[in-house]
């Protein structure tokens, strides 16, 4: 059974699933920010269950790739899964600037903790010469998964279709590709210089597709019409430093009138492996189908 789990250690790690001489490799990053367990559902049930049961293939290797940005040392681990109020109450997440997110190519001197894990985690998707990378995100206002990604990605979109339907996605910080994708945006498209994001900055060095995939992280359905408030909430309260800075005292207090002393869980982990392992056999079968491979 897949579970939700927190990283063992703060080093990045590199667990390989599948055969040596598979003719896919496929790159997953988890924990991309330290609030942000569903990779490690996806992750949990390749364990569990091996690559070949779990994708029923025995072509494809995955490697996980993690925590890329994993709490703080000394930071509350509460019990996965858990409420939204839990969550929001110890969930420790830097503001922008000090993300790995978008700390990739930083110029600064000796470069910032953040900074020195987005060079360690290059260089490692350099050497591991991928087919494709996808980094598991949490949305935690969202309802069905999406995805970001450099071009249009339809035949990946459709693989997405049987897990929800999906609100219009409508943003002012990047490009809508599609209906179920946006566009990777530069660090400045947040108001940071000096270092480039994930999304904008990892594709140029690798000849193979890299997507984000936005996995919903809440079941939002015993409180509706306080997701995207909350959402709001939460994104305004990392805007100005989340754990680092923000005020959680305010999202709290906030949090707790929208939801009324109802009780909105984590989606399942079990529905979360689902999606993701579903999307890994999309791109798996993608990219033998229409896209060049690198050698492993």
């Amino acid at each position: 059974m897949s579970a939700y789990t927190w990283p063992t250690s703060q080093m990045l790690a590199v667990n390989r699933f599948g055969p040596i001489e598979a003719e896919i490799h496929l790159v997953v990053l988890t924990w991309p920010h330290a609030n942000e367990p569903t990779g490690s559902a996806v992750e949990a049930a390749v364990t569990q269950q091996g690559v070949s049961a779990a994708l029923g293939r025995d072509d494809v290797a995955v490697t996980f790739l993690g925590p890329i940005d994993p709490p703080a040392p000394g930071a509350t681990r509460f019990v996965l899964p858990c409420d939204l109020l839990t969550w929001c109450r110890y969930a420790h997440i830097a503001g922008p600037a000090n993300q790995v997110e978008f700390s990739y190519n930083s110029n600064s001197t000796g470069g910032s903790p953040a900074a020195r894990r987005a060079d360690a985690c290059l260089v490692t998707l350099i050497d591991l010469r991928p087919d494709a990378v996808v980094s598991l995100h949490g949305d935690v206002g969202g309802t069905a998964p999406y995805l970001y990604a450099p071009t249009p990605e339809p035949t990946l979109e459709a693989s997405l279709q049987p897990f929800g339907d999906l609100e219009s996605l409508d943003v002012d910080w990047t490009d809508v590709l599609g209906p179920r994708t946006l566009r990777y945006f530069p660090s400045s498209a947040i108001g940071l210089t000096g270092s480039e994001a994930f999304g904008t900055c990892v594709p140029k060095h690798l000849r193979c597709p890299v997507v984000t995939l936005e996995l919903p992280m809440f079941d939002w359905s015993t409180a509706p019409e306080a997701r995207l408030p909350i959402h709001d909430a939460v994104g305004r309260w990392i805007a100005d430093g989340g754990a680092e800075g923000g005020d959680r005292a305010a999202l709290l207090a906030y949090v707790e009138r929208a939801l009324a002393d109802r009780a909105v869980m984590m989606v399942p982990s079990e529905s979360t492996a689902a999606i993701g392992i579903t999307f890994l056999n999309a791109i798996a079968n993608q990219v033998g189908t229409t896209r060049p491979r690198s050698a492993n």
